[in-house]
């Protein structure tokens, strides 16, 4: 703008001094030329305000994945191996999961010092089988993708919703090996669900030499809501669970359980299944980055749709975006689709195997 305003001064003063000395015409053409340096330069882009390009969206919904589901990224939830390295669908891997160690105090008794509380280097690395056999996505239809940005909070919401819709794909995929997986059963009336009832759980964990911690639990409607009557939990004077602002019931810091979750979803395990209780150990996700080809440029046939890898790099969490439009319409077609497999418990093993005795299962009778 600076430099406009440096030519309009050049090129008006320039006129004055040939109107002067008679040059009228080339005056004018000056003159001309200085308006010309003010007026605004045409722009070749279509100003229709912020847009949101397709993958910023899917890179949304990515993120949307992990904070709407946190049995998946939380240090209180399922155990995880999310690696960069690609796979295929039915490929076998071994999992690394990492377990966070205890710390203890110094025991300043001749001979132990350092020794106290030492912990063997396989309780905090497990390795555990995984094959790669579900391929899990979101679609959702996109018409007008420039005026998206214009009602935020609607687009916040929809991207919100696809990512807890993904998630719960993936924590239900889970939940729905935990009969076949575990061979630790507890029998608890639902009626009679009490605090009594989560220290006969922490005590039978104990017994398989579970983790200390972190330990988590899921339960259902009716087993998270026979524990939030009893008065302990509730109560100001001992735990103070109140729940108030949260639709689904979330006990923190409860009997050795460092969250137990309401999870309504939970009853469709099936077999009376009406909790679980576990640590990291007990169900594994793992996701590696799909290993694809690009069919069409391989046999030089027109491409319509686009594939590109996807990365959350706070979580690691990998993925494949992809996109097309739809002939005639001109919608846009954007997608999420995660690789990834699960490892419950003893895998239908033997009793005690693999991660069996990391988790307990709670039935109605």
């Amino acid at each position: 703008m600076k430099f406009k305003l440096y030519a309009f001064l050049i090129a008006a003063f320039s006129a004055i001094l040939m109107a002067a000395f008679g040059h009228v015409f080339a005056a004018m053409l000056l003159l001309l030329l200085a308006g010309a340096c003010l007026y605004p330069t045409p722009s070749h882009r279509l100003n229709a305000g912020p847009t949101l390009s397709v993958p910023e969206i899917l890179q949304d919904v990515l993120q949307a994945f992990r904070l709407e589901t946190p049995e998946l990224f939380g240090s209180d939830g399922f155990g995880t191996d999310f690696s960069s390295q690609t796979a295929v669908l039915g490929d076998k891997i071994t999992a690394h999961i990492d377990i966070l160690p205890a710390n203890a105090n110094y025991d300043p008794t001749p001979g132990v010092g350092f020794y106290s509380g030492v912990q063997n280097v396989e309780t905090i690395i497990a390795d555990v089988p995984v094959t790669l056999n579900l391929f899990k996505h979101v679609p959702v239809r996109v018409k007008w993708l420039t005026q998206l940005s214009s009602k935020l909070p609607l687009y916040k919401r929809a991207i919100s919703n696809i990512g807890y819709v993904l998630g719960k794909t993936v924590v239900d995929a889970a939940l729905a090996q935990v009969v076949t997986g575990s061979s630790n059963r507890t029998v608890i009336n639902p009626a009679n669900v009490s605090l009594d009832s989560m220290e006969q759980i922490r005590s039978q964990l104990n017994t398989q030499k579970a983790l200390n911690r972190p330990r988590w639990g899921l339960a259902t409607t009716g087993f998270a809501g026979q524990l939030q009557n009893d008065d302990r939990v509730k109560s100001n004077l001992f735990y103070a669970m109140l729940n108030g602002d949260e639709g689904f019931r979330v006990f923190r810091n409860l009997s050795g359980f460092r969250t137990v979750r309401e999870y309504p979803d939970l009853s469709l395990v099936g077999n009376n299944v009406s909790a679980v209780f576990a640590d990291p150990r007990f169900v594994v996700v793992a996701t590696r980055k799909p290993d694809f080809s690009n069919a069409a440029a391989q046999l030089g046939c027109p491409e319509v749709m686009r594939f590109f890898p996807m990365s959350d790099p706070e979580s690691g969490i990998q993925a494949v975006g992809v996109m097309w439009q739809e002939p005639g319409t001109g919608d846009v077609i954007v997608s999420v689709g995660i690789l990834f497999g699960i490892s419950v418990g003893n895998q239908g093993g033997a009793n005690g195997s693999i991660t069996d005795n990391a988790g307990v299962v709670v039935t109605t009778q």
